[in-house]
């Protein structure tokens, strides 16, 4: 062995990949998607029956603005 050799430091290393950890980096995110999914398919859904009932209008609505450039 060289004189170099024997002055390098060891190099500390993390963890061997795999286990529990490693599940949750490939698949976390898919989850929760996933969660967030089944939690809007689970809570139902708000549905108006149009035309036999129509959305509220509130009173001071005017109608939607509309430019008139060249008038």
């Amino acid at each position: 062995m060289t004189d170099w050799q024997d002055a390098a430091a060891p190099i500390e290393r993390g963890p061997e990949p795999g286990g529990l950890g490693a599940v949750y980096r490939v698949f976390g995110e898919t989850l929760r998607g996933l969660k967030t999914t089944l939690g809007r398919v689970a809570e139902g859904h708000y549905v108006i029956q149009y035309p036999e009932e129509k959305t509220p209008v509130y009173p001071r609505f005017r109608g939607r603005h509309k430019l008139h450039r060249f008038e």
